[in-house]
């Protein structure tokens, strides 16, 4: 386990590539950024830094909590150009994880993302489409890769275009329906303000 120290050289930065199940996954939740400026209204996947002495799981862990409000389990890490992670701007670095919600809580948008947003993953046109945050492309193409859906073309009828409603609570590996979320995430725990600050 890379853990995080005062002393590292690199900002380690962690992000989830949340499924709406483990077993079949049919849709990815994606965030719109709400800041940097420069960052604003750009896709990414939702995470954040690592605190010091703190593993990427645990990270991500902790900031799916803080910025979704919600529980989640880790699954497969997307593996990276090197053992550090994906290279972001600077000394940052990301790793990135697929994961699912194992609570009844909506993933809701907090103040990092103007928006939540479920994406079929049977339209991966679509998805590579959407305005991301330059670093993270090349992570949204392995994860597509690694899920076996690059070659997938159309989209069924009720899986047509990009944003999907999200109606219900997200429980793994339960079929699940629904709209953009833009709510605040209500976790009780305190937020911080670094996220992605490495893009």
């Amino acid at each position: 386990m890379t853990t995080a120290s005062a002393q590292d050289p690199l900002t380690r930065v962690t992000g989830a590539a949340i499924l709406d199940s483990s077993a079949a996954p049919t849709r990815l939740l994606v965030a719109q950024r709400a800041y940097p400026e420069k960052l604003r209204g750009l896709w990414e996947f939702p995470g954040g830094k690592q605190d010091p002495g703190e593993g990427a799981e645990e990270a991500l862990v902790r900031e799916c909590g803080e910025e979704l409000g919600v529980t989640v389990r880790l699954l497969d890490e997307v593996p990276a150009p090197n053992p550090e992670g994906w290279p972001l701007k600077g000394t940052a670095v990301m790793r990135v994880f697929t994961a699912v919600v194992t609570d009844d809580r909506e993933p809701a948008a907090g103040e990092d993302h103007l928006q939540l947003r479920w994406v079929a993953l049977d339209n991966p046109a679509a998805i590579l489409d959407l305005d991301w945050i330059p670093a993270d492309l090349p992570i949204v193409r392995a994860l597509l890769e690694q899920l076996a859906v690059v070659g997938t073309t159309t989209a069924g009828p009720e899986n047509s275009g990009v944003g999907t409603a999200l109606s219900g609570p997200l429980i793994a590996d339960a079929a699940h329906t629904g709209a953009p979320v833009t709510g605040t995430a209500d976790t009780g725990v305190p937020r911080s303000r670094t996220s992605h600050s490495g893009r």
